[in-house]
């Protein structure tokens, strides 16, 4: 086998696969340089928070010797691959952060992990979240603090902010995170990776949940995050589709992607009044992009958007989330937001104020909201018939300066000089994760101090496909990922 370097931990996840199908590459080889870097970067970073690496070895030595005899598995065959915390492995700790759930341990694989091992990947490892996956920080009392792997003084993002951190720095193959509130796109942004948020109810929730007998959650998904757009339509392939249960009454058969190539592509760039305040270097580097599909034959409108009422639907989206995350409170903490409600003035629009009235909201009122977003949905589909796609920022800025110190409540970011709440930029989660319209993100600049910028492609309900290709074709014209320059820890 030919000897390997670290440039081989940056490949993305098709052409790892590939080159151990040829011989080029073992599993085992690959896992060692894995294993090689997280011990050396690991601690700056504190991506990964736990390592099965007995187990991975056996596991990579089988899958090596399948190899050598011409069986493979499926598609990520021998690939050593990480996870998020939250996501169920066998064995190994799905804590959320909590501490009371430290030293738990999953008994069985999630349907996600399940279908990795399925395709021939070796699942090795965790990586870091926030408390409760409630922050787009990561940090949390069991595992400690999170670093992005550009800047070790800022947040990689969150609550997938461990996995994307991961992926940046070439200590696994892909991962797999969750998104309720932008958890994969923010850290997918912040750390210049690439992320896909699929369509509401494609990919199995089952083994994500604090407790097993949950019902799949409220607007959240699972997707991938990995370094190169390629892998997002393949990963994608991979877990998407009904839990075992489900097989025998329904298939999942999404539509092929659409687009040969950029030319011909319909996009509309949001409008820049619509919305929080957004960083100039982003503003900036949406632009470009919009030129650069121009020139390669895209029509690109820079006025389209929805026929909606964005306060509105910030909102609604609020009240949707905190009612769909209100499951996990204690008692006491839903009896003390139902009180903070009912003090509040009506024509509060604060973050606190929507966040409690999320919370303390009656199951009637919380059927109506489904009209509301019923209504957004349908204004979205009226608008993708003239458009593949929308083009929008992920957050306010690129990544940010760690700030623990104040709760989220409390916290501002500094956005072109002026300070803005930090909790404003859940309004470009809330585009995709209302109507559960799937969205990519990838990276498409540095601003002026290096920093990644990326971009979300948000495109029609259950577009995934044609959404990942958008990716892939705008990612071949643009700058695509590059690897951090790590320190050692």
């Amino acid at each position: 086998m030919p000897t390997i370097t670290d440039t081989i931990a940056f490949a993305s996840a098709r052409r790892l696969a590939r080159r151990i199908r040829q011989g080029k590459l073992g599993s085992r080889d690959l896992l060692e340089l894995y294993l090689e870097r997280i011990e050396r970067w690991n601690p700056a970073v504190n991506a990964i928070i736990h390592i099965d690496a007995g187990r991975a070895r056996l596991a990579a030595d089988r899958v090596d010797q399948e190899a050598r005899e011409g069986r493979y598995r499926g598609l990520l065959h021998g690939l050593p691959v990480t996870v998020k915390d939250a996501i169920d492995v066998a064995g190994m700790p799905s804590t959320w952060g909590l501490p009371d759930r430290a030293g738990t341990a999953a008994r069985q694989d999630s349907e996600v992990v399940r279908r990795l091992r399925a395709a021939g990947a070796i699942v090795f490892g965790k990586t870091n979240v926030p408390t409760g996956l409630a922050d787009w920080q990561t940090d949390n009392p069991i595992f400690g603090r999170c670093n992005n792997p550009y800047a070790l003084d800022r947040s990689p993002g969150g609550s997938s902010g461990g996995a994307a951190a991961a992926v940046a720095a070439g200590f696994t193959a892909f991962e797999i995170g969750s998104d309720i509130g932008g958890s994969i796109r923010n850290p997918a942004h912040y750390c210049g990776v690439c992320g896909l948020k699929p369509s509401y109810g494609i990919v199995s929730q089952d083994g994500h949940g604090t407790v097993p007998t949950h019902p799949p959650q409220d607007l959240n998904v699972l997707g991938p995050l990995s370094r190169h757009a390629e892998d997002l339509e393949l990963l994608l392939g991979i877990i998407a589709g009904p839990a075992a249960g489900e097989r025998m009454a329904w298939q999942l058969g999404l539509p092929s992607p659409r687009l040969p190539s950029l030319d011909g592509m319909r996009a509309a760039i949001l409008p820049r009044h619509v919305g929080p305040l957004v960083d100039e270097a982003i503003d900036a580097a949406i632009a470009r992009l919009g030129g650069t599909l121009q020139r390669y034959g895209a029509f690109v409108a820079t006025g389209a958007a929805p026929a909606i009422d964005f306060n509105e639907a910030r909102a609604l989206y609020l009240a949707l989330l905190r009612g769909a995350t209100s499951v996990g409170l204690s008692d006491q903490a839903f009896e003390a937001a139902v009180i903070r409600a009912s003090g509040y003035p009506a024509d509060d629009a604060g973050y606190r104020a929507h966040s409690d009235r999320g919370i303390a909201r009656s199951h009637r009122d919380w059927l109506k909201l489904g009209s509301s977003r019923h209504a957004v949905a349908a204004a979205w589909a009226r608008f993708f018939e003239d458009f593949d796609c929308l083009l929008c920022p992920v957050a306010a800025t690129p990544a940010f300066p760690h700030d623990l110190e104040r709760p989220r409540e409390e916290r501002l970011i500094d956005v072109n000089g002026t300070l803005q709440d930090y909790n404003d930029q859940l309004f470009w989660a809330g585009l995709a994760s209302v109507p559960g319209l799937p969205s990519a993100v990838i990276p498409i600049g540095r601003d002026e101090g290096g920093l990644p910028v990326g971009v979300q492609v948000i495109g029609p309900l259950y577009s995934d496909r044609s959404i990942a290709r958008i990716a892939r074709l705008i990612e071949e014209k643009t700058r695509a990922f590059e690897p951090p320059d790590l320190s050692d820890g």
